[in-house]
């Protein structure tokens, strides 16, 4: 079949300084996990598993855990209603977020997970008087 009568839709993004960063990194299914430098303190995260087949999207955000660990996470691309678990956390820090589960949804060893994230206070842009 040719592939422009196939739907689809693709979205692109950028980041920018202080607001928003895009990227991925590779797990190490420890709870111990990989830190991710964003140059900001994240509202919110949107991580998925792009190597193994079958991962949700798993998506933490400040609003419902205001404090360390970030156990409370949405997968966006299901039904499902916000859940927590110990082997789902991440700490939101003042320039990333760190992987604090050793799960294969968002910390599988030697596989690459994409993120985003978007900044709690982007600073950058603030209109201050």
């Amino acid at each position: 079949t040719n592939f422009l009568d196939e739907p689809g839709v693709m979205w692109l993004w950028a980041g920018v300084p202080g607001f928003s960063k895009f990227g991925d990194y590779i797990g190490n299914n420890n709870a111990d996990g990989p830190m991710i430098h964003c140059g900001f303190r994240p509202a919110f995260v949107l991580i998925k598993n792009v190597a193994t087949s079958n991962r949700d999207w798993m998506l933490f955000d400040s609003a419902r855990d205001t404090y360390n660990a970030v156990g409370t996470y949405i997968r966006p691309d299901t039904t499902d209603t916000d859940s927590t678990s110990g082997s789902f956390t991440l700490d939101f820090t003042a320039n990333g977020f760190k992987v604090r589960g050793a799960n294969s949804f968002f910390n599988e060893s030697g596989k690459s997970h994409v993120f985003m994230a978007f900044a709690e206070a982007p600073f950058k842009y603030a209109n201050a008087r």
